[in-house]
């Protein structure tokens, strides 16, 4: 008996011992080679960020500064006579994808400079950081600076950043940083192992996981994650925790929210999630402020990847000082294209060119450039760009414009299509695959302009959602909602795909080989609305070498005044 067990242990050993060897060399090796050369830090060795000494940046994973309004170009000691402002975040905060001084905590200083008050208003955001990372610099960094007044947001809480050492879906692997974990009713700060950005990988993706890591990390160890096709992901099962993250995260933001309101005269939150708006006024805490970010989609209020552009921005910052400044304005004027008004005729173009031929397809407004066609993705670390040479020099011919009935052409989604429009093109619906599946009329696609390979359908059950997918809904016509492969075709080019119906009717469409476009405002310099007229025109500009420039009218805008949530 005991020797029948000896032999089945030693075999049990030996296939666990061979699937080790297996995973060690045929996949983890591969895995963490093809993750060691990905977004390399410029130095591996870490070094303070101004007044954030090394052991804060080694917690926080990495900090950004290079904004003017960064706490690094601040004294710590406050000027007499001077308020101290004092906002915390994410890259929303920080001000990515604008210019220095159009992030939302320089546009605060600014109206506080125009209102003649001494109040100094100081960054403390940094692009991917959770709440537990804004607490600990919150915590260890803040209290030189004697800020009377604390912001938090406006997009401050993210369950994954602050249940994972490394939130990035591997994009940024050397990234890895510290986190609260629940103990006893309380907090225990988990800190990463290795005294350098080197170190710190070769700890965290060990094929032989530190029991930190095992125990303490939603994401699997790299023994799990190396065999596993791209695409999909498992759950760690070593995790100390049954619960979802959502609701792990949501305890720890509870625990740590108590501690900076107990130490904090005067916070300002706002928050772009409505779930997370109730959250924080539940936990009924003295001295929080709480408000609904204002947000808004539609051009010229995003930026390529997502953020918010310098227009949001600055009414980002009227929604702070608002709330801030006792009697300041809460109205505000925004830019809306939803009018269905004729257009002025605009340039002529001489010739139909392909949209590849021109170097440049800019988006401006009175003059000055400020948008252009940029990928639409939901992950902004991983597309969402564009530039004003637009599809120069590519494979695409022209877009089709796909808009709800009455929508402007400023916020619709563009399709990338790989040959010329003509007079009788129309989209397409192939419902399911083969040669003898159905295929039905959506439509003729109407030209925006003569000679201009941009054409136009409406679709009133079709929108653009999560940035670059279109979505129909359940109003949508029966073969719409049917279980089987659907394929949305401009002639006989197919352009988007989806696999059928979801459980709630909705039909989710993605790109056949390539991104759809939007039209998203560029790093332009400062644009002040309330000077702008009452309605304008929105033109495209575009350059071709033989031709010289030519603009057309895509939309009319006017200025609507909308008043912002408050606290």
């Amino acid at each position: 008996m005991i020797r029948a067990f000896a032999r089945a242990a030693f075999y049990v050993a030996w296939v666990v011992a061979v699937v080790a060897a297996v995973n060690y060399f045929a996949f983890w090796r591969p895995f963490v080679a093809e993750l060691r050369d990905r977004e390399q830090p410029e130095k591996f060795d870490i070094g303070g960020v101004g007044e954030a000494d090394p052991e804060l940046i080694r917690l926080v994973g990495g900090f950004a500064t290079k904004r003017k309004s960064s706490f690094i170009n601040f004294e710590t000691a406050k000027p007499a006579g001077t308020e101290r402002v004092c906002a915390f975040g994410d890259s929303y905060t920080y001000g990515d994808e604008v210019k220095s001084r159009q992030d939302f905590p320089s546009q605060l200083q600014r109206l506080y400079r125009e209102a003649g008050l001494p109040v100094e208003v100081l960054n403390f955001g940094s692009s991917w950081h959770g709440f537990h990372q804004t607490f600990l610099i919150w915590q260890r960094l803040a209290p030189r600076y004697a800020c009377d007044v604390v912001l938090l947001g406006p997009h401050s809480f993210w369950p994954d950043r602050d249940t994972e050492f490394n939130h990035t879906d591997m994009i940024s692997p050397y990234f890895v940083h510290a986190r609260f974990v629940i103990e006893g009713g309380g907090l225990r700060l988990i800190e990463v192992l290795g005294a350098d950005y080197r170190e710190r990988f070769d700890e965290y993706w060990s094929f032989i996981p530190r029991w930190r890591y095992l125990r303490y990390d939603r994401n699997p160890p790299a023994f799990l994650l190396a065999p596993i096709p791209s695409g999909r992901s498992v759950a760690n099962p070593f995790y100390y925790r049954s619960d979802s993250p959502e609701e792990e995260a949501k305890e720890t933001w509870r625990l740590l929210l108590r501690d900076m309101v107990a130490a904090e005269k005067s916070i300002v939150m706002s928050q772009l999630q409505g779930e997370m708006v109730d959250f924080a006024k539940s936990l009924g805490a003295d001295g929080l402020r709480v408000m609904s970010a204002w947000q808004e989609h539609r051009f010229p209020y995003a930026a390529p990847k997502g953020h918010f552009s310098a227009f949001a921005n600055h009414v980002i910052a009227q929604q702070f000082f608002a709330a801030l400044v006792p009697g300041s304005e809460r109205v505000v004027p925004l830019l809306v294209s939803r009018s269905p008004d004729p257009l002025p005729a605009g340039d002529p173009l001489p010739l139909a060119r392909k949209l590849s031929e021109y170097s440049v397809m800019a988006v401006e407004i009175e003059g000055r450039e400020i948008g252009w066609f940029a990928t639409a993705a939901p992950h902004f670390s991983r597309r969402g760009n564009g530039s004003r040479a637009g599809v120069h020099q590519t494979n695409v011919k022209s877009f089709v414009a796909i808009t709800q009935p009455g929508e402007s052409l400023m916020d619709a989604a563009y399709v990338q299509i790989r040959h010329p429009l003509s007079a009788s093109s129309e989209l397409r619906l192939r419902v399911g695959s083969g040669a003898d599946a159905p295929v039905h009329s959506l439509g003729s696609i109407a030209p925006t302009h003569p000679n201009l390979q941009i054409g136009r359908i409406e679709l009133s059950a079709l929108h653009f959602a999560m940035k670059e997918e279109l979505v129909l809904t359940s109003d949508a016509p029966a073969p719409f909602r049917r279980d089987v492969p659907l394929t949305l075709l401009v002639d006989d080019e197919p352009v988007l795909e989806s696999s059928g119906a979801a459980d709630d009717g909705r039909v989710v469409f993605r790109p056949v080989g390539g991104w759809v476009r939007q039209i998203t405002t560029a790093k332009v310099p400062s644009l002040d609305v309330e000077k702008l007229p009452q309605r304008g025109v929105y033109t495209l500009r575009l350059e071709h070498p033989e031709d010289g420039p030519s603009r057309l009218p895509l939309a009319i805008w006017s200025k609507v005044r909308v008043e912002l949530p408050g606290v």
